[in-house]
């Protein structure tokens, strides 16, 4: 007798169940399967050679991992790093179909482990071939950029790879997917069969493809490369499962039930799995908050900038002595909350590497000498950029330790000083200038004469400074003169 709660796949109205179950097992598979991809793929690996793991995204379209893995770190460890994603994908894959799969018994569960296979084992060869052509986006690519002497041919050699995996995955799932479905469904006809290989396959490959091209806002041309690989796989998975299914009528199977908890299950599995995808990572990408697990290294800050706002501080002493302070703003390259919130933690413990190195080069274009000894480093600097005022700048503070020269050149009984933009004089027409040029003196020491005129007016004269502010790169010059008595 069956039981109350008993269900059949028969009819349309059964395919239609089985594919509305296909498509929400697909979104916690693909969502798993990424996880994985990005968590022991990534960021596990990242922490066993020697780095950092401090952040993460994860979507059933993509995710990325943000962990820092020292210059030091041997380039086969690197290379590891890169392509531990996938490797981990697979060796997952493998052990649910060679280990788990085989003890399974129920519906669902066998259902869901033959999707979870899909998303670990087809979409990660997939995403070798085709991130073996995608620029920065492929592990694969990342790898060819990394290791010197890789040519194009590497390219070719993991796509072909992807693909040769990509079709032997697929005929072991399509088959054990038939075995599965002759169970619950009357197929007696290889027409019959080859349609419900048809909605097992496509509504995962469908949720993959919207997924990825939702979350990722995948361009043109590889939404197109994504669109004609899905194609040819399906393509080939149903010349290979022609093998498999006989081309008599099969005989009418007794067809096996269900339970409606199973469904049920199924429907708060999906529940829990887009409720941790939005509350928890975010969205999309652009939106994303992801989780950030601890505090990257400094060393992180300059992958993170986009650019620097830079105000130079000259200050002159009774006996003409130099000290400089060269104030720097960098702004990051936010895309998202979570690189927002990674950005901030850079406020208080910046790279200073960076900092001193930029110090001492503006320091030495400006004033045309070198032999500068940094004096002090410093958080907390208001700095001009961008039209506004900004917090938390950086201050390099460099002393001239040349006695045996004199910065300020005597012409004539009167101490003249020369200030150059350090990029317009380096790099001709661009976007990079000194946002601010302050200098101040002693108060023993007569300003007498400085330029005016074409732009130069600066923003405030007194006693014992002067300042000149600029909001683009026509305002700045590239020389200052300026003429002093004492």
């Amino acid at each position: 007798m069956e039981p109350e709660d008993h269900l059949t796949f028969r009819g349309v109205q059964g395919e239609i169940l089985f594919v509305l179950l296909t498509i929400l097992y697909s979104v916690v598979a693909r969502f798993l399967a990424v996880l994985s991809h990005e968590v022991l793929g990534h960021g596990l690996v990242s922490e066993l050679i020697g780095g950092q793991f401090y952040a993460v995204y994860v979507s059933p379209g993509l995710g990325f991992t943000a962990a820092h893995i020292p210059d030091a770190t041997d380039p086969e460890l690197q290379v590891l790093y890169l392509m531990a994603g996938i490797i981990t994908e697979v060796i997952i894959g493998l052990v649910i179909l060679l280990v788990i799969y085989p003890r399974l018994k129920s519906f669902f569960h066998r259902l869901f482990a033959l999707l979870l296979l899909e998303a670990l084992l087809i979409h990660s060869m997939m995403y070798m071939a085709l991130g073996s052509f995608t620029g920065e986006r492929g592990d694969s690519m990342q790898v060819i950029q990394f290791l010197p002497g890789l040519d194009n041919f590497w390219a070719v050699r993991f796509a072909a790879t992807g693909l040769f995996l990509t079709i032997g995955f697929a005929y072991v799932i399509s088959n054990k997917a038939l075995e599965l479905l002759r169970e619950y469904f009357a197929l007696r006809t290889r027409r019959s069969a080859f349609r419900m290989l048809l909605l097992f396959w496509v509504p995962h490959l469908t949720v993959g493809l919207l997924a990825g091209f939702i979350v990722a806002g995948l361009v043109p041309d590889i939404l197109l490369s994504y669109l004609l690989l899905f194609i040819s796989v399906a393509v080939l998975i149903f010349l290979f499962a022609s093998f498999y299914v006989s081309r008599e009528r099969l005989p009418n199977p007794e067809v096996t039930t269900v339970s409606w908890k199973g469904v049920l299950a199924t429907l708060v599995a999906f529940l829990i799995i887009l409720s941790v995808w939005f509350m928890a990572f975010g969205a999309v990408p652009s939106t994303a908050h992801g989780i950030l697990i601890g505090e990257p290294p400094p060393e992180e800050e300059i992958y993170y900038t986009e650019s620097y706002a830079v105000n130079l501080h000259i200050i002159i002493d009774q006996n003409f002595n130099i000290t400089t302070e060269v104030r720097m703003k960098a702004f990051g390259d936010i895309v998202s909350p979570l690189d927002e919130a990674i950005w901030r933690t850079f406020d208080e413990r910046p790279y200073w590497n960076t900092y001193h190195a930029l110090g001492a080069f503006v320091a030495k274009k400006a004033l045309n000498y070198t032999g500068w000894t940094r004096v002090n480093s410093s958080v907390g600097a208001h700095v001009h950029g961008c039209g506004d005022v900004w917090p938390n700048g950086k201050m390099v503070t460099l002393r001239f330790t040349n006695a045996n020269i004199s910065i300020l050149q005597d012409r004539n009984g009167f101490m003249v000083l020369r200030v150059y933009d350090a990029w317009k004089d380096e790099n001709g027409p661009g976007d990079e200038y000194l946002d601010a040029i302050n200098i101040t003196w002693d108060a023993s020491i007569t300003l007498e004469d400085y330029p005016m005129g074409g732009g130069l007016d600066p923003v405030a004269v007194e006693s014992t400074y002067i300042t000149w502010v600029f909001s683009t790169y026509e305002e700045a010059h590239v020389v200052y003169g300026l003429t002093f008595s004492s």
